[in-house]
């Protein structure tokens, strides 16, 4: 979701590929979707119990605690993961990484800056690199310690997302900067760091330019779109980023979905104005967006327990 109008953090982490396909879905489902997920929290303050009443396929959580922003590696933990892990789920995980030269994730970065950071091998970055560069690798680091922590269960991550927004300090900037930012991270935790657990989901906005981003199929498992709408089955927005990632040739689905941000349920600092009704984005997920394999919900405002028929969203019943 946008960062602007709402607190968040992904870096999804779903289950590796074969043991998603391996999931058992149930016959003539009443729902269209394979994989049912929520987002549990921020590390340190995730909360499990919404697990018990809808048992979603995927839990999500998030490294850094974006309400309380935090500008260096040390605002990235992960004293979560025994708990998330515990709960036997597929799991996925998001962070908002805060600006390395200073600043939460929503402190802008300079284009020149950002092409430097995007194309600087992360490996060679030492104590004779810039401090801002040092602050990233650490941060990248935490990161990788975070993730080291579900052991070799297959984790995915979803870095650096809605990148076709401006409110995080990797938005709307050069695609092949982006591109070369996405690539060297998978390189450095995948290859360098040998995280062959980690799978990665690439993870734009509703909206225009949704593949624009795109690093290629050598570096994503999953694509998911961040959709928040009052309508989403007549939101044109949402229909055209749905459009231009389905054909990518990846699993796909939507990694946040909810009310929209600012409408006529949620204002724009997150607070709830009237519940509403999921039943709007369950005939969504089956009447329009079909292809979908996956959803996850977000907390707050934003949770199925907080909002009217959000139990419809994870009914998987078996037809008579």
């Amino acid at each position: 979701m946008n960062s602007l109008n709402k607190t968040k953090s992904l870096i999804s982490a779903l289950t590796g590929a074969a043991l998603l396909f391996s999931l058992p879905m149930t016959a003539g489902a009443e729902s269209n979707i394979n994989y049912t997920g929520m987002f549990l929290g921020y590390d340190g303050s995730v909360n499990t119990s919404p697990v018990w009443t809808y048992n979603p396929d995927i839990v999500s959580y998030d490294l850094l605690n974006w309400n309380q922003g935090g500008a260096d590696a040390a605002s990235i933990t992960s004293n979560s993961a025994s708990t998330i892990q515990a709960l036997g789920k597929i799991v996925t995980v998001s962070t908002h990484m805060p600006n390395p030269q200073g600043g939460n994730v929503n402190a802008p970065m300079s284009d020149s800056d950002f092409n430097i950071l995007a194309n600087t091998d992360i490996s060679s970055i030492n104590s004779s690199s810039p401090a801002w560069l040092q602050n990233y690798k650490a941060q990248v680091d935490n990161v990788v310690t975070g993730l080291q922590k579900f052991n070799s269960s297959p984790v995915y991550y979803r870095p650096f997302h809605e990148m076709n927004g401006g409110w995080f300090w990797w938005g709307n900037k050069n695609t092949t900067d982006y591109k070369n930012l996405y690539i060297n991270l998978y390189n450095y935790m995948v290859t360098t760091r040998g995280m062959s657990n980690v799978n990665f989901v690439y993870a734009p906005n509703k909206g225009a330019n949704a593949a624009a981003y795109y690093p290629g199929s050598s570096y994503v498992t999953w694509i998911g779109i961040d959709a928040y709408s009052d309508d989403p089955s007549n939101d044109n927005e949402i229909k055209m980023a749905y459009n231009d990632i389905k054909g990518l040739g990846k699993t796909y689905g939507f990694c946040e979905i909810g009310p929209a941000v600012g409408g006529d349920h949620v204002d724009r600092n997150n607070n709830q104005l009237k519940e509403f009704d999921y039943s709007l984005w369950n005939n969504a997920l089956n009447e329009v967006y079909t292809g979908a394999s996956f959803f996850i919900t977000w907390d707050g405002a934003y949770a199925p327990q907080n909002n009217t028929n959000g139990s419809t969203l994870f009914t998987k019943e078996s037809s008579q």
